[in-house]
């Protein structure tokens, strides 16, 4: 298991690997997408954080961290997961209880599966535990339904969305969200910003795939600025980072959390068949 040998998802995978080499590691992820790949990313991610010797970013696979890794005895590696039914209020107190103490290495890791099945009272219960987080762990938050989070728990992490299988971003998406998200942080009116969404409302057979993607990636970029306005470092904000920078220094925190559940809104919208050009004109007018 290593980020290295994963095959779907590979930009993520080595932004990951990036952070991890670099130590510029943020204190909570959320990992969106199939229960299966998002696990797998996740713990190859978490056993790169834990390594005694890692590479490039990943595991190496055979020190003494990676063998108790791999054998599930890992005493700085904890994962919240319930066989059956949601995550209830009781899985996240005993897991605050665990996190009175220090890590017996350098750094802990957490990764919650399934944090979406959680109601409002346990993820307010560990939003208490986002807020203050200690520089020694990290939180890996794995969730099929981004939706179901709340927004004060998803503006406390760094978001990415993992592929179900299809296509990865198309340059047509990614050049549109980094155009729009630049004119949003110079507070650009409505007009400039429908213009940076105009090649995908001018697609026919692909609007709302690239509609879709747009939206993931501006809600991505949103969700970083918020937390560099927390603290965290641009340079561990990916090939946004500079622009997320930006936005966290001319815009409020009320309005990124804002502006979050607007691109979230029209993701979703998207994704109910609603009108794609509708949509992303909406979130064009009332960010």
């Amino acid at each position: 298991m290593s980020l290295k040998t994963i095959e779907h998802d590979r930009a993520l995978c080595e932004r990951l690997m990036n952070a991890a080499e670099s130590g510029r590691v943020l204190h909570a992820y959320l990992l969106t997408g199939p229960k299966d790949r998002t696990e797998e990313i996740a713990m190859a991610f978490a056993k790169a954080l834990l390594c005694d010797d890692p590479r490039e970013g990943c595991s190496c696979g055979t020190c003494s961290s990676c063998r108790r890794f791999d054998h599930s005895n890992h005493e700085d590696m904890i994962v919240v997961k319930r066989d059956t039914g949601r995550l209830l209020t009781q899985d996240i107190e005993q897991l605050q209880s665990r996190l009175i103490y220090r890590p017996y290495g350098r750094r802990r890791v957490v990764v919650i599966c399934d944090a979406d099945t959680m109601q409002q009272t346990p993820q307010n219960k560990l939003l208490k535990t986002l807020e203050e987080p200690s520089g020694d762990t990290v939180f890996i938050l794995l969730a099929e339904r981004r939706d179901a989070l709340l927004a004060t728990v998803l503006s406390r992490c760094s978001s990415f969305a993992v592929s179900s299988g299809s296509a990865p971003s198309s340059d047509v998406s990614l050049a549109c969200a980094a155009k729009f998200a630049e004119l949003y942080a110079g507070r650009a009116p409505f007009y400039r910003l429908k213009e940076a969404v105009a090649p995908i409302l001018d697609e026919k057979d692909e609007q709302r795939r690239l509609a879709l993607e747009f939206a993931e990636i501006v809600e991505s970029v949103l969700s970083d600025a918020l937390l560099i306005r927390s603290g965290a470092e641009a340079a561990a904000c990916g090939e946004f980072g500079d622009i997320a920078a930006s936005i966290a220094s001319s815009r409020s925190g009320e309005e990124l959390i804002k502006a979050v559940k607007l691109a979230e809104g029209s993701a979703t919208n998207i994704k109910l068949s609603y009108s794609a050009g509708y949509a992303l004109k909406s979130l064009c007018l009332n960010i």
